[in-house]
């Protein structure tokens, strides 16, 4: 099967039903999606986009990734990504930083919708848990 990895074509032959979070911690070295809760999905802090939709990776099987995108936090814009954790700075929405790329990416797609209010920020945060 075959997918694309933050701008890079992945040929993957492995378990189907492997984990993407697994795949991308063990086999690509990808460190930005944190197991907080694996296998449950209810944490947020492996949050990916798959085709520019929010995905949580710890519940979702290899299968479901072919002829996709997935992007991770190391595949974004690194200008606009220094933004985005500059603006939670500020904020006071940084702390120990395990969910911090989960975070980043559950609000990364509403940076493309121009403005955005706080009730919809809200509402793409509600399911990430943090201290």
């Amino acid at each position: 099967m075959e997918f694309k990895l933050n701008g890079s074509t992945i040929d993957y032959e492995g378990d189907p039903e492997l984990s993407l979070m697994t795949y991308l911690r063990d086999v690509e070295d990808i460190i930005s999606p944190k197991d907080g809760c694996a296998p449950e999905g209810v944490c947020g802090c492996c949050t990916v986009l798959l085709d520019g939709n929010v995905l949580k990776a710890c519940i979702a099987p290899m299968r479901r990734i072919a002829g996709k995108e997935v992007i991770t936090m190391e595949g974004l814009d690194p200008e606009k990504k220094e933004t985005v954790i500059n603006a939670f700075a500020i904020e006071g929405g940084l702390q120990c930083g395990f969910c911090t790329p989960g975070i980043i990416m559950k609000v990364w797609p509403l940076l493309n919708q121009g403005f955005v209010t706080e009730k919809e920020i809200n509402k793409a945060l509600n399911s990430n848990l943090c201290r």
